[in-house]
C-alpha cells in the first residue's frame, strides 16, 4: 500500500508573519504585487518547497484562505510565488455552532482524514499540521508544528516536518 504524506497548511502566521510585513514595507518589489500575492512570503514558500522536495508530500489547505476560493485559484497564487508542489485539496469548513463557539481546526482536519481515507489506509498516512493557531485535537499533538505570527514558518519547523514525514 502506498504511503501518503500530507501537509495541512495554514497561511496567515505561516506563509506571512510580522517579520515579513516589516521587511515588505521596506521593499519596493512587494508593493507592486497587489493582493493576495503581496500576502505571501516567497521565503516561506521556499521553506514549504524544501519540505516537499525531501518528502514528496502533498499540501491540503486548512487556512481560512480556502473559504470562497478554489483549489485552482490557490494553486495559481502559490505558483506565482515559486511553489513547486501540488495543492491536493482543502479541508472542509465546519460551521459555527452555538454562541460564537467555533469548531476547532483539528476537527476539520479529522473530518478531512475520515472523509477521504478508509481506516486501513489511514495507517499509511503521515501528516503534519503547520499552523499558528492551537485549536488542534489532543491526538494530533505529535503531528502539530506551531508557528508564531511573529516568525511564521522557520527552518526548525521545516526540519521537524521533514523528520515527521520521513519517519
Amino acid at each position: 500500500m502506498e504511503l501518503i504524506k500530507l501537509i495541512f497548511l495554514d497561511i496567515d502566521g505561516v506563509l506571512n508573519s510580522e517579520t515579513f510585513y516589516k521587511n515588505k514595507s521596506e521593499n519596493e518589489l512587494f508593493k507592486e504585487e497587489g493582493y493576495p500575492l503581496c500576502e505571501i512570503d516567497p521565503e516561506a514558500i521556499e521553506k514549504i518547497n524544501n519540505i516537499i522536495r525531501q518528502t514528496n508530500a502533498k499540501v491540503v489547505i486548512s487556512s481560512s484562505w480556502r473559504l470562497g476560493r478554489t483549489i485552482e485559484y490557490l494553486q495559481d497564487i502559490f505558483n506565482k510565488k515559486g511553489f513547486i508542489g501540488t495543492i491536493d485539496d482543502i479541508t472542509p469548513h465546519l460551521r459555527y455552532i452555538g454562541n460564537d463557539n467555533t469548531v476547532p481546526r483539528g476537527c476539520e482536519i479529522e473530518t478531512y482524514l475520515n472523509d477521504n481515507f478508509e481506516y486501513d489506509i489511514k495507517t499509511n498516512i503521515k501528516y503534519v499540521i503547520i499552523d499558528d493557531d492551537i485549536d488542534m485535537l489532543l491526538y494530533q499533538k505529535d503531528h502539530f508544528l506551531h508557528t508564531t505570527e511573529y516568525d511564521g514558518i522557520t527552518d526548525v519547523i521545516v526540519t521537524k516536518a521533514i523528520d515527521l514525514l520521513n519517519q
